[in-house]
C-alpha cells in the first residue's frame, strides 16, 4: 500500500504563517478559540510524520490535563483518517498506535509524540526531542522550558510556543515582545486574536460581540484580543454572577446530574474547611449541592454514595489523594486533580469563562455568591497570578467544588466536537520502496507498506 502525505491544505492566513514559518522558534500570543490547538497539532504531527525513523517529538503544557486536550485531538483526527482506517482493516504490522494512561502516540514509522505536563521541569530530562509544541506558555516555569530545550541542544528541532497572555512580566511575554523588537535571533513573534479568527469565518461576529458587553474588561482583553490585560482584582464580574441565577433551588436528586466535582476539606490547627460536592447536568445547571464537615469512614461512605459512576473530579491535593485512593475502587469514573498554581489558574478560569458565557447556572446559594463575588486575582512579587478568595470570603470551598465540576463538563463538550479534516491521502498509484520522502512537490510524501 503507498500513502501520500500532503500538507494540510485548512488553515487560515496567519495560521498558515506560523505553521510555514522556517525560523526555529515561534512565540504566538492567541485569544480562544482562534485554532491555535488545531493548527499546532497538525504541525506536530507532521513534524512525527517526516522525522527521521525512531524519533521522539514533544507536547508540553503546565498541566497534564491540558496537555491532554491536543492528545484528545490529535488523536481524533488520525483515527478519523483514511489511513488509520486502512491499516485496521489490514491489520498491518505498521500501525498508528496510543497510550491512553501515559498520553503517548506512537507512529508506523516508528516515531513517538510524548505528552507532559511542565510542572515538574525534572520529568521533562532524559530524552531527544526532535520538535517541540509549548502550550499555554505563560503558564509554565520558565525552568521547564529551559529542561525542555536541554532535550533538544543536539536535535536543534524547530520550537512553537502558543499562550494566552497572562502579565507584562511574564517570562514568554518578555521574549515575545524582544522577537517583536527583532532582538532575538531565528525566531518570529506572532498573535492570534478573536478578530482575526472571525475574519476567517470561525468565531462568529454574535460571540465577540456577546464576550464584549459581558466579560470583565480583563478577560475580554485576555480572551479575545490576546492583549496583556491591565490590572482588575475581581475574577468574576458581578452582574454575570447574579446573571446566572436560577430560580428553584437544588432538587439535591442525582437523577439528572452527569458531573461531579468535590472540594475536600480538612481540619489544621483552629481551622476547619468543609466539603462541598457540586452536581451539574449535562446542560450545564447545578442539580446537587452538598456542604458539610465530615471524615474518617463517615467521608468516604458519604462521598461514594453521590459520586456513584458519575464522571468527577475531586481535589487531590495533599491528604486528597488518600481519600482519592480509598473512592476509586468504588467510584471507577472518579479522577485526581492536584492543585498547584497553573491547575488552580485552570480551574477558576474555566469557571469565569462558563459564568461570563452564561454557560452555567446556579441556585441562589449564599455562600457560593458570597464566595464568586469575593474571588480576586493577585500577582505576586515573582510575576505569578495566583486567585485567592479575597478578603469578603472565608472559604473557597463551594467555588472549586463548582469549577473542578465545570471542568469535567467541559471535557465533555470538548470530545464532542467534530474534525471532519482528513489528515492523510491515500494514492494506490503511486509506487515507490522508501519510507517517508518526497515524491512531487516539496509537501508532498509517500509510504510504502
Amino acid at each position: 500500500m503507498n500513502i501520500k502525505y500532503v500538507k494540510p491544505n485548512c488553515f487560515y492566513k496567519k495560521q498558515s504563517e506560523i505553521y510555514d514559518c522556517d525560523s526555529r522558534f515561534t512565540y504566538t500570543l492567541s485569544g480562544n478559540k482562534t485554532g491555535k490547538t488545531f493548527s499546532h497539532a497538525l504541525w506536530i504531527n507532521e513534524q512525527a510524520i517526516l522525522g527521521p525513523e525512531g524519533t521522539e517529538y514533544a507536547w508540553v503544557a503546565p498541566i497534564f490535563s491540558t496537555a491532554e486536550v491536543a492528545f484528545k485531538l490529535l488523536k481524533k483526527l488520525i483515527t478519523a483518517s483514511s489511513l488509520y482506517k486502512k491499516l485496521e482493516e489490514e491489520d498491518s504490522p505498521n500501525k498508528f498506535k496510543f497510550n491512553i494512561s501515559k498520553m503517548r502516540i506512537y507512529y508506523p514509522n516508528g516515531n513517538t509524540i510524548y505528552f507532559l505536563s511542565g510542572d515538574k521541569p525534572d520529568s521533562i530530562f532524559g530524552r531527544e526531542y526532535h520538535a517541540s509544541v509549548v502550550d499555554e506558555a505563560s503558564r509554565l516555569k520558565e525552568e521547564s522550558f529551559d529542561a525542555l530545550l536541554s532535550t533538544m541542544f543536539v536535535t536543534e528541532g524547530p520550537v512553537k510556543l502558543i499562550s494566552n497572555p497572562t502579565i507584562k512580566n511574564n517570562w514568554f511575554y518578555q521574549k515575545w515582545l524582544k522577537i517583536r523588537k527583532g532582538e532575538v535571533p531565528d525566531s518570529k513573534a506572532y498573535k492570534l486574536t478573536a478578530l482575526d479568527a472571525i475574519e476567517a469565518g470561525i468565531m462568529p461576529q454574535s460571540t465577540f460581540d456577546f464576550a464584549k458587553k459581558t466579560y470583565s474588561p480583563a478577560i475580554f482583553k485576555r480572551d479575545f484580543l490576546a492583549e496583556v490585560p491591565d490590572s482588575e482584582v475581581s475574577v468574576f464580574k458581578a452582574d454575570k454572577v447574579y446573571e446566572n441565577i436560577l430560580k428553584e433551588a437544588p432538587d439535591n436528586s442525582l437523577n439528572k446530574v452527569k458531573f461531579i466535582g468535590v472540594d475536600l476539606g480538612f481540619t489544621e490547627g483552629q481551622k476547619s474547611d468543609y466539603t462541598v460536592v457540586s452536581g451539574l447536568d449535562k446542560n450545564g445547571n447545578l442539580r446537587f449541592y452538598k456542604r458539610f464537615k465530615k471524615s474518617g469512614e463517615n467521608l468516604i461512605n458519604t462521598l461514594k454514595a453521590y459520586i456513584g459512576n458519575l464522571p468527577s473530579y475531586i481535589d487531590a491535593t495533599g491528604g486528597g489523594i488518600t481519600i482519592y485512593q480509598l473512592l476509586k475502587k468504588d467510584c471507577p469514573n472518579l479522577e485526581p486533580y492536584n492543585f498547584n498554581n497553573s491547575s488552580k489558574c485552570l480551574c477558576i478560569e474555566t469557571l469565569a469563562y462558563y459564568i461570563h458565557s452564561e454557560k452555567i447556572k446556579y441556585p441562589e446559594i449564599k455562600e457560593l455568591l458570597d464566595e464568586l463575588i469575593g474571588y480576586e486575582i493577585e500577582t505576586t512579587k515573582t510575576g505569578k497570578t495566583t486567585y485567592n478568595n479575597g478578603k469578603s470570603a472565608d472559604h473557597d470551598d463551594t467555588v472549586i467544588s463548582l469549577g473542578l465540576a465545570v471542568l469535567k463538563l467541559k471535557e465533555q463538550e470538548d470530545e464532542g466536537e467534530n474534525y471532519t479534516y482528513n489528515i492523510f491521502s491515500e494514492d494506490s498509484e503511486m509506487e515507490d520502496e522508501s519510507i517517508w520522502h518526497d515524491i512531487e512537490d516539496e509537501y508532498s510524501f509517500e509510504y510504502n507498506f
